[in-house]
């Protein structure tokens, strides 16, 4: 028991545990192929087939049920974790619990308008505790384009969510993107603004600004987080390059990518630079087709790790775009499949 209480996955687990004694069995079993499975880096795939085992022989214990949900999802297999979800509900009609995960399975595959459907269900079975969903309602009502309707389910929540903002990051997000859908952006900027001062509002801040749908808007938000985002941050200067690519492609403007690899070039330029920025300003390059660049960055990368999958794959490309080396080219792709 103690070596699960930090594993996420297994929290369900335990609380069924005590709640469902007699699948002990079962449920101990879940617990250590999970727990083994971190321990041992396991593939997804060969923990989830252990899982799936144990799932079709315990239909009626949800926790089981749940976590191969979760691995289908993390696995990328949506369909797979819709039908865990649509069987649940099925099963244990009346457990809150259930619809929570089959509208969580719908939305990962963006099925929004069975989400919403089965998110209405999660909170007729929770009318005393239902803040989580109405968060899920919320967030399907804003993808079908609903936002004032997102706007009123949130609403009984907003006085104290909005003077904690770190503390409901996903209640925050979905409203900030509401008032965004409904034309108010700078509404939007003030609210956001004062947190900015943490990395993870930086990051959603970058690529709401990457979206928005008028070019000045974009331009001025990813300039402003271009003055708060510190130097040093790389992972969040690493997002607001990637807005600024994504800004590019979507208004077909190749000049923001300019604004990419200035932010990228600092980043990547010391010799002990994180692969990850290498990669990204290498990648950058490439769709700028700056192939010379691209290919000195990935050869950079390949220096110190040779077996990066994405470093092989795009300098093959590169090799082949400049009709440089067709003979090396072909040995980097062998290399990546055989990995």
């Amino acid at each position: 028991i103690r070596g699960v209480a930090s594993v996420p996955m297994c929290h369900t687990v335990l609380l069924a545990l005590v709640q469902q004694p007699s699948a002990g069995d079962a449920l101990v079993s879940t617990m250590r192929i999970i727990t083994a499975a971190q321990a041992h880096q396991e593939k997804t795939a060969d923990t989830l087939a252990k899982i799936k085992q144990l799932a079709d022989s315990n239909p009626n214990v949800f926790a089981i049920q749940s976590v191969a949900a979760q691995l289908d999802l993390i696995a990328g297999r949506n369909e797979d974790a819709i039908t865990i979800g649509s069987r649940a509900v099925q099963t244990f009609t009346g457990l809150a619990d259930a619809h929570a995960l089959y509208a969580q399975t719908l939305a990962v595959a963006q099925r929004w308008t069975e989400s919403l459907a089965a998110a209405r269900q999660w909170r007729a079975l929770t009318p005393e505790q239902p803040l989580h969903a109405d968060v899920a309602i919320a967030e399907a009502q804003l993808h079908l384009a609903k936002s004032a309707e997102a706007i009123q389910q949130l609403q009984p929540y907003l006085a104290s969510a909005l003077k904690a903002p770190n503390d409901n990051r996903e209640l925050d997000s979905i409203y900030v993107r509401a008032l965004i859908q409904e034309q108010h952006v700078d509404k939007a900027a003030a609210l956001i603004e004062p947190w900015l001062t943490d990395a993870q509002w930086q990051n959603v801040y970058v690529r709401l600004a990457a979206q928005l749908p008028n070019e000045k808007d974009a331009v001025a938000w990813l300039d402003h987080a271009d003055k708060v985002i510190p130097a040093e941050a790389a992972s969040e200067r690493s997002e607001l390059a990637i807005a600024w690519q994504t800004l590019s492609e979507r208004l077909k403007k190749p000049a923001y990518l300019d604004n990419a690899v200035a932010i990228m070039s600092p980043l990547a330029a010391p010799s002990d630079a994180n692969a990850v920025s290498i990669l990204l300003l290498a990648r950058i390059y490439e769709v700028q087709n700056n192939l010379p660049a691209a290919e000195s960055a990935y050869r950079r990368v390949l220096k110190t790790q040779p077996d990066q999958l994405m470093a092989l794959n795009n300098l093959a490309m590169v090799l082949a775009k400049r009709d440089k080396d067709l003979q090396e080219a072909l040995k980097d792709v062998s290399h990546a499949i055989a990995l």
